[in-house]
């Protein structure tokens, strides 16, 4: 068993470090020592994705702001990381800006080739128009990246809108974890093996919640099932592409894809 190597980068698209904006860390010092976790466990990139809803209507100004002063905070300490920022758009408040052509908060440079929105969907009732608004980002070469799906329902409710808008996973760590129940569990096993090629880990991270980031733990439970080159690409490899606006190419799926088969069997003769 190869369990991953120290120092190894790894890409964390979804936390709440930005202090004092949502349900997230309350403190600077709190988002400090988060990221001395992330920087401890391999993270070689950190996006902050503050909420952005009616309940946290933030601002990218407001984003900016904060995160400006995180990074002033970091450059006097020894935490080795790169911070960026993005947001995490709750689905009603997205699409009121879309329909009101306000700008959005992307996770990667707007000025990319390919656009990408981390976006938290309702927990009971899927939107009507949800098919309307991802074809009108498609059209603008922006896809979803959802954000912990595994949460919502089963993989069966996200095929229709994966087919239409080349939406993308962004699964909890603690969700394969077990820490959400095993219901939610089992879902994020649904995702990993119908979606291999769209998923990335994240940790969600709320200090104020007591959630943090995982990535040891995770890191040696998903090696002990699946071969190295799907956690490479599901921590390092898919994430750059979203931070540098680029789509999944046919080589990706085609590589993912080989593995696919070996897992489901793996995972039916496999005790958890």
């Amino acid at each position: 068993m190869i369990l991953w190597l120290a120092g190894e980068p790894m890409i964390d698209l979804h936390t709440h470090l930005l202090p004092g904006l949502d349900d997230g860390s309350h403190s600077l010092s709190e988002s400090m020592e988060t990221l001395k976790m992330h920087h401890s466990q391999g993270c070689k990139t950190v996006v902050c994705t503050p909420h952005i809803s009616h309940a946290y209507p933030n601002s990218e100004s407001a984003i900016k702001k904060k995160y400006d002063e995180l990074k002033e905070a970091m450059a006097a300490s020894s935490v080795d990381v790169t911070l960026r920022y993005g947001a995490e758009y709750h689905l009603e408040t997205l699409c009121e800006k879309i329909l009101n052509d306000e700008p959005v908060v992307f996770l990667n440079n707007p000025d990319e080739e390919h656009r990408y929105l981390l976006v938290e969907f309702p927990f009971a009732v899927r939107p009507l128009w949800l098919e309307k608004l991802i074809d009108r980002l498609k059209r603008n070469n922006i896809s979803i990246v959802v954000a912990h799906p595994e949460r919502y329902g089963t993989s069966d409710n996200f095929v229709d809108i994966v087919d239409q808008g080349e939406c993308l996973f962004a699964l909890n760590v603690s969700s394969i974890l077990g820490e959400e129940g095993t219901r939610v569990k089992q879902n994020a096993f649904s995702f990993v093996s119908r979606y291999t090629s769209r998923i990335v880990w994240s940790s969600d991270t709320h200090p104020a919640l007591n959630r943090y980031p995982q990535f040891d733990r995770v890191i040696q439970y998903l090696q002990k099932k699946f071969s190295r080159v799907i956690t490479d690409y599901w921590f390092d490899t898919l994430p750059q592409k979203i931070i540098q606006g680029k789509k999944i190419s046919e080589s990706d799926n085609a590589i993912i894809n080989l593995y696919v088969d070996n897992f489901i069997s793996c995972h039916k003769d496999r005790k958890e």
